[in-house]
């Protein structure tokens, strides 16, 4: 299963110690957007790049997010970008969303249903 992790999620994790233990939860794999990727530039990246290595975490770049999806979720929604690219990833996907955004858990729990949402 393909669990979108957004920039929050990431940063609590790494200032909490337990990155790395996330990225070894059986049955996941991480996937990271590219503004979330960018956002975490002053996180535990040994920890992100030692999962990328393990094939537990994949860094997407642009062409992996729906455009069109993309600019219309940021268009209504006025979340920001992290938050925007992993709901629409994980829309076009089949994939669960993990944040601790209040708005971006609501936001995606009407598009991708409570179940693809933590």
């Amino acid at each position: 299963m393909k669990t979108v992790l957004d920039t929050s999620v990431l940063v609590n994790c790494s200032n909490g110690g337990v990155l790395a233990i996330l990225f070894k939860l059986l049955k996941r794999v991480f996937v990271i957007p590219p503004a979330v990727a960018t956002e975490f530039e002053a996180g535990d990246i040994a920890a992100l790049q030692e999962a990328g290595m393990a094939g537990r975490v994949t860094i997407l770049n642009d062409a992996d997010v729906p455009g069109a999806l993309y600019l219309r979720l940021l268009h209504d929604w006025g979340l920001g970008e992290g938050e925007t690219e992993c709901i629409a990833f994980a829309a076009h996907n089949d994939a669960t969303f993990a944040s601790d955004d209040r708005l971006a858990r609501r936001r995606a729990t009407e598009l991708l249903g409570s179940d693809r949402v933590t």
